[in-house]
């Protein structure tokens, strides 16, 4: 983005007029200041509320769809894909991680897991 007139962001931060703004959606992903001091740890847990519902985070904190007026047109029918995706899983089979195993992410913008995600899956039994 660029800054048309010079003004003054809501941090105090100066832009002067033609100054180029950029930000880091990596960066951002490990901010301590957004996602609090275990942002560098896996926690699936942190997407849910005590209540055990699903806890909302404003857009701008994860920034893969963008946010505000120029947001992906995708991102609703993704999210849906997603659920049902999970839901089938986790209604056919027995999920769990496989212990000691190292989770760590890859430096990719698709967030993918450096050694991938190694989980033990077994059928469930029909009643």
């Amino acid at each position: 983005k660029g800054s048309h007139k010079a003004q003054i962001l809501r941090n105090s931060t100066k832009v002067r007029s033609g100054e180029k703004i950029l930000f880091s959606p990596y960066a951002m992903a490990r901010m301590n200041g957004i996602w609090g001091d275990d942002c560098l740890e896996f926690k699936p847990e942190r997407w849910i509320a005590d209540n055990g519902t699903l806890k909302h985070e404003p857009a701008y904190k994860f920034f893969a769809f963008s946010a505000g007026p120029r947001i992906c047109l995708g991102k609703e029918l993704s999210f849906t894909q997603m659920k049902m995706v999970v839901a089938t899983i986790m209604y056919n089979f027995h999920v769990r991680m496989v212990q000691g195993h190292v989770v760590e992410q890859s430096n990719s913008i698709l967030m993918e897991m450096k050694n991938g995600l190694m989980v033990e899956i077994r059928k469930r039994s029909v009643m």
